[in-house]
């Protein structure tokens, strides 16, 4: 209770002094309204697709083909926005043996035509005969995401190089260890990426001191120096027994439903860098949204979480280096708060949330 009366002590002074940034907040994160809630879950990678990632601002994928003698190679341009990379068993549509299909690589289909992706080479190659694929399910529903997608104004900036088209909807993960697994993986990817974040929007971060007392430094001063990154408090992985806490309580043993076992908070010192951020993050074409709860809009009952106030993203990493450790299709977690909030998340003040969530059984 004395934690829930200081939250909400900041809380009314952070409306008073700061109420146009939070109505402007409100306003950007509504650009997620259409966003299912279904969906935000863990899936599996759809199997064949190639370890590899196209990046956002190429707008044109130069294949090539030999033809001739002289190896005169033909540039072919492909339209980005329409490729599937929904792949189909090498072995089973092209008949070839294991030795062969390890050597040449996975088959994916592009514009509706199977194309040949190399291994450890990003484009896809059209082979000499092109052998049109019906559309199936999968791809009806990527196709469905899509066009949701286009529908809002973030949607129509996410259209291409959307990790959903590497994502089996069908197919949610039920194991934990290998969401630990992945988490594990994702965690220094994830970590790269709020540190640009945090530079381009006055981001700060939790950095340990001598006495332990609760501090944050402003990542643009910590990255100049070793001593202020190796400072970095960085957000440790969900453990197991958490895990499965939740998974118990409040999941029914589903384990797709967990989607912070990799996590990372910035703190800022007003509302208005928050807006920056999540600004940032939207635009960033290496990201794909999946969930948003804005716990900073003035509407919010914060009776569930005893005061405590924050912007949470759930995300999907999209890049050459997620897609070739399989990472693409994890969701991770990234909580943007105020410093003030903070403050009073210290570690004596998140123990005594755990008493009460535990109580609630959650």
């Amino acid at each position: 209770q004395k934690d829930r009366q200081q939250y909400d002590e900041v809380w009314t002074e952070i409306c008073k002094a700061q109420s146009e940034y939070l109505e402007r907040l409100r306003t950007l994160a509504s650009d997620l309204d259409y966003l299912n809630e279904n969906n935000a879950r863990q899936f599996n990678r759809l199997r064949g697709v190639p370890l590899a990632w196209v990046v956002e601002s190429d707008r044109t994928l130069m294949t090539s083909a030999t033809t001739g003698e002289t190896g005169s190679v033909e540039q072919q341009s492909v339209d980005p926005e329409i490729v599937s990379v929904e792949a189909t068993s090498t072995e089973a549509s092209k008949g070839l043996t294991t030795d062969e299909s390890e050597h040449r690589g996975s088959v994916a289909s592009v514009n509706g035509q199977d194309c040949l992706v190399e291994n450890g080479d990003d484009s896809p190659t059209l082979p000499a005969t092109h052998k049109t694929t019906p559309p199936g399910p999968k791809r009806k529903l990527r196709t469905m995401l899509s066009t949701r997608l286009q529908g809002s104004k973030y949607g129509a900036k996410k259209a291409r190089g959307s990790t959903a088209n590497h994502v089996d909807f069908s197919s949610k993960v039920t194991s934990l260890d290998q969401l630990c697994a992945q988490a594990t993986g994702l965690d220094p990817i994830l970590r790269s990426k709020i540190q640009d974040w945090a530079l381009a929007s006055n981001g700060y971060f939790k950095r340990a001191t001598k006495d332990n007392k609760p501090d944050w430094i402003l990542w643009k001063e910590a990255r100049a120096t070793p001593e202020g990154m190796a400072s970095i408090r960085w957000a440790r992985l969900k453990t197991v027994g958490r895990a499965i806490e939740k998974l118990m309580r409040s999941y029914r043993e589903d384990v797709s439903r967990l989607l912070d076992v990799c996590r990372q908070s910035i703190m800022f010192e007003s509302v208005k860098d928050i807006h920056d951020c999540l600004q940032t993050i939207m635009e960033d074409p290496e990201v794909e949204i999946v969930r948003i709860k804005n716990r900073l809009d003035p509407n919010y009952n914060s009776f569930e979480s005893a005061g405590y106030r924050d912007l949470a993203l759930n995300l999907r990493i999209g890049n050459h280096q997620s897609a070739k450790l399989g990472l693409d299709t994890h969701v991770c977690e990234v909580q943007l708060l105020l410093i003030e909030v903070s403050k009073i998340k210290n570690d004596s003040g998140h123990k005594r949330y755990i008493q009460f969530r535990n109580l609630r059984g959650q």
